[in-house]
């Protein structure tokens, strides 16, 4: 019985080893596969790397070009805004100005009118001749 467990024991072994034999070459069969799969991603992510560096240099662009403009409007702002100040202050000087000069008319106008008065009063006065 000793002798049949052992033969039992190699007709094991030797089932597993040819087990064993057909398991390793089905997975030497594979390596190939899976060497041009890994050489697939590995473009894959390099293409991927380069767009995301392309996509990072695009958007440092796009924001140095935005701080630009924002710095280009914000200047036209306070230009504008001078602008308006200064505007403001002629048109304030000048509505001074016209302020001053209707008090002046109105002065003229009544020394004016208070002239025409004296005179129609005096030639009122005067007897008629012809």
């Amino acid at each position: 019985m000793h002798f049949q467990n052992k033969v039992n024991e190699a007709n094991e072994a030797r089932q597993q080893a040819n087990h064993a034999r057909e398991e390793s070459a089905r997975l030497r069969s594979l390596i190939p596969e899976l060497e041009k799969s890994v050489a697939a991603h590995e473009t894959r992510v390099g293409e991927l790397n380069k767009k995301i560096a392309d996509l990072q240099n695009q958007l440092l662009f796009m924001r140095d070009d935005a701080d630009v403009r924002i710095q280009q409007r914000d200047g036209r702002i306070a230009e504008l805004q001078q602008e308006i100040d200064r505007t403001l202050s002629e048109y304030q000087d000048l509505f001074e100005l016209k302020v001053q000069l209707d008090g002046e008319l109105r002065a003229y106008q009544s020394l004016l009118e208070g002239e025409e008065s004296r005179y129609f009063f005096l030639f009122r006065s005067l007897p008629y001749t012809v």
